[in-house]
């Protein structure tokens, strides 16, 4: 192993020059690195989050159409009853 032996002034500058350029490629290496993970996370954040829209989007058109179907059946039925006490007791059931 050879060793170094440090002489002048102008070799201590060169070797804290080295050393700052090596820190500050590091630091921009890291903040690179960073900023890459930084936005894969964000679009797999966002995609989850797209996910679970989409899902919730599903869910409320479904029920929105299952509760259409269901008030169409109880209107039908409501209309095909005559008796003011059972449709009395269908308004009843449904508020509950």
């Amino acid at each position: 192993m050879k060793k170094y032996v440090i002489n002048t002034v102008r070799d201590i500058d060169m070797i804290q020059t080295a050393r700052d350029e090596g820190l500050e490629k590091g630091f921009k290496d890291g903040k690179k690195i960073g900023r890459e993970e930084g936005e894969k996370i964000g679009r797999k954040e966002g995609l989850k989050e797209g996910e679970i829209k989409g899902m919730i989007q599903m869910l409320l058109l479904n029920l929105k159409t299952r509760l259409g179907q269901l008030s169409e059946k109880i209107e039908n039925q409501i209309y095909s009853i005559s008796d003011i006490d059972i449709i009395t007791d269908l308004v009843k059931l449904s508020c509950t």
